[in-house]
C-alpha cells in the first residue's frame, strides 16, 4: 500500500521532483569545480559571503562595536547596512561559525519552497522554470546566501497568509510583512500591495487602519536608523546590477543628451512608461478571458513580487539576486497559460513576459562569456557585417557590452509593463474572491 502510495506521489510529481534534483546537482557542480564564472557569478570567499556580513556583524555587535560603521569581524570588513533586527542573532554564541549550516539550510528552504511554488505540470513548464531558476541572476543569490532568499520566504508565507479569508489570518499576513520590513527597508511597499489587494468592504477598514499603525509604528521606532541606511545602502552600479537608475547611467555614456534629464526626473520617466504601457496592453486585453482567473494565492504572490521588483527597481540599483522575486509571480503566468479562455494575445504576452525574464536574469551569462564578441567576430570573419565591438548608431559610437547593458534594463521593463497589464485586467473586473 505505501509502495503504491509513494509510486502515485513521485508519479504526480515527477516535473517538481525532476526539477529538484537537477537544481541541487547543477549547484553542487558549480560548487565542486568551481564553474561559477562560466555562467556569470562573481564567487568570493567565504562562501555564503552575503550570510557571512550578516552574522559576522552580530559578532561583532555584541563585543560592542558600532557595525553600522564598521565591521571588522567581516571578512571583507564590511559595514552593517540592514535592519538591526538581524543583529539580534548575537544573542546565539558563536553564531558566526555556523556560516555553512546556515547556509546550507537557508538555501534548502528557498529551493524547496520555489519547486513547491512553481509545481511545474508539464516537460514545458519544468524547463521554462528551469531556465530561471538555474540562472546568473538567482544562483548569485543562492551562492552568497543573501539575506533576500529570507525576505522572499518571508513575502511567501505572507501570500499565503492573505490568501485566507479568516480575519486573523490577514492580521499575521500583515505582521509577517512588517517584520520583512524590519528585517529590510524595501518590503514596505508591501503595506500598499495589502491595501489595494483587500477589497472586501468588511474587512478593508481595518487592514488599511492595521496597516497605518505598523507602517507608523515602523517609521517612528526606525527613523534614526532609516537616515543612516539611506546614505550607506549600496547603489552598485555596472555588471550585475539592474535598476533605473542604472539604465540612466548606462544612457548616458552613450549619449550625453541624456543628461539634460537628473536622475530622479529620468526614473519619473521611466515609471510613466511603464505605466502608459500597462494602461495600452490592459486596454487591448479587455475583452480576454483573464478577468475570469480566480483572485487566489497565485494572484496574490503575482502582486507581491511584482511590488517588490518594480519598487526596487524604480528606486535604486538592485544586484541581479533581487530579481528572484520574479519567481513568485511564475504560478500565475503558468495559470494564464493553461487557461483555455486566455486569447492568442495573451498568450504572445505571456511568452514575451518569459523571453524578457531570461534577458534580464541571464544578462550576466551572456557578458561573462563574451558572447557578444565572440557573434560579432564570427559575422566579421563570414562578411555578413562590418561591425567591431563598437556599432555606429544617430552619430554615436556604442560598445556592444553597454548597448547589452541598455538591452537588459528595456527588457526589465517589458516585464513590468506586461505584469501590471495583467494586474489591471484581473483585479479591476473582479471583486476579491479567495478560493
Amino acid at each position: 500500500m505505501k509502495q503504491m502510495l509513494l509510486k502515485k506521489f513521485i508519479c504526480s510529481h515527477r516535473w517538481s521532483i525532476t526539477l529538484l534534483v537537477s537544481w541541487v546537482i547543477y549547484l553542487c557542480a558549480l560548487d565542486q569545480f568551481n564553474l561559477w564564472h562560466l555562467i556569470g557569478v562573481p564567487h568570493i570567499e567565504p562562501l555564503f559571503a552575503d550570510l557571512h556580513a550578516i552574522l559576522s556583524a552580530a559578532e561583532c555587535h555584541q563585543r560592542g562595536f558600532d557595525v553600522f560603521v564598521n565591521n571588522p569581524c567581516d571578512a571583507l570588513n564590511r559595514p552593517h547596512v540592514y535592519g538591526s533586527l538581524w543583529l539580534t542573532l548575537s544573542r546565539i554564541d558563536s553564531i558566526a561559525s555556523h556560516l555553512f549550516n546556515l547556509g546550507v539550510l537557508l538555501n534548502l528552504a528557498f529551493i524547496s519552497v520555489v519547486v513547491w511554488l512553481v509545481k511545474p505540470s508539464s516537460i514545458s513548464e519544468m524547463l521554462s522554470s528551469a531556465l530561471i531558476l538555474f540562472s546568473p541572476a538567482v544562483t548569485l543569490g543562492i551562492e552568497r546566501a543573501n539575506n533576500d532568499l529570507v525576505i522572499f520566504l518571508l513575502t511567501f508565507v505572507s501570500a499565503l497568509l492573505l490568501s485566507s479569508t479568516r480575519i486573523i489570518s490577514l492580521v499575521f499576513g500583515v505582521l509577517v510583512i512588517y517584520i520583512a520590513t524590519l528585517l529590510k527597508i524595501y518590503p514596505v511597499v508591501l503595506f500598499g500591495a495589502v491595501i489595494l489587494l483587500k477589497k472586501d468592504n468588511q474587512k478593508i477598514i481595518a487592514i488599511i487602519g492595521f496597516v497605518i499603525v505598523l507602517a507608523a509604528l515602523w517609521f517612528v521606532t526606525n527613523k534614526a536608523e532609516i537616515l543612516i541606511l539611506r546614505n550607506s545602502v549600496p547603489k552598485p552600479q555596472d555588471h550585475y546590477v539592474t535598476g533605473a537608475s542604472a539604465l540612466y547611467t548606462y544612457l548616458v555614456r552613450a549619449l550625453s543628451e541624456v543628461q539634460f534629464f537628473t536622475v530622479t526626473e529620468f526614473s519619473a520617466i521611466v515609471t510613466a512608461c511603464i505605466v502608459a504601457s500597462s494602461a495600452w496592453l490592459a486596454k487591448r486585453l479587455k475583452n480576454d478571458g483573464l478577468s475570469e482567473l480566480k483572485i487566489n494565492f497565485n494572484y496574490i504572490a503575482f502582486v507581491l513580487g511584482l511590488s517588490i521588483l518594480s519598487f526596487t527597481y524604480i528606486i535604486n540599483t538592485n544586484y541581479d539576486y533581487r530579481w528572484i522575486f520574479v519567481i513568485l509571480m511564475l504560478p500565475l503566468i503558468f495559470d494564464i497559460k493553461r487557461s483555455p479562455h486566455t486569447s492568442r494575445l495573451t498568450h504572445s504576452l505571456t511568452t514575451l513576459f518569459f523571453v524578457c525574464t531570461l534577458i534580464v536574469v541571464w544578462a550576466e551569462e551572456l557578458r561573462a562569456t563574451q558572447v557578444w564578441a565572440i557573434s560579432l567576430k564570427l559575422t566579421q570573419f563570414f562578411s555578413f557585417y562590418n561591425y567591431t565591438l563598437y556599432m555606429q548608431t544617430v552619430g554615436h559610437s556604442i560598445p556592444i557590452s553597454l548597448l547589452q547593458q541598455c538591452a537588459r534594463e528595456v527588457a526589465a521593463c517589458v516585464v513590468f509593463a506586461i505584469a501590471f497589464s495583467f494586474v489591471i485586467r484581473i483585479s479591476f473586473k473582479r471583486r476579491l474572491s479567495l478560493s
